[in-house]
């Protein structure tokens, strides 16, 4: 059963820990991806702070798994950092 990212933003921490703990593992990812940050998971502020963050922060991701990096897309102009 695929869940959507709203269904994520209304689960609490302890309902996404076990999601991610159920969730069978995949193929690891190669270049650029999309996502949703999601901060003060199962509250009502959880929505408004991912636009936020998305928006002005959190770009998303660039993996590259022949190197085994991961990097964190920051800032607007999409800035490669490891965090």
């Amino acid at each position: 059963m695929a869940i959507t990212v709203a269904e994520m933003l209304k689960m609490s921490q302890a309902q996404l820990d076990e999601l991610f703990t159920q969730s069978p593992v995949g193929e690891i990812p190669s270049g650029e991806a999309k996502g949703t940050a999601i901060i003060a998971p199962g509250t009502t502020y959880t929505q408004d702070m991912a636009n936020f963050v998305n928006h002005f922060a959190w770009q998303g991701k660039i993996f590259d798994p022949a190197k085994g990096i991961l990097r964190n897309k920051i800032l607007p102009f999409g800035l490669n950092a490891i965090i």
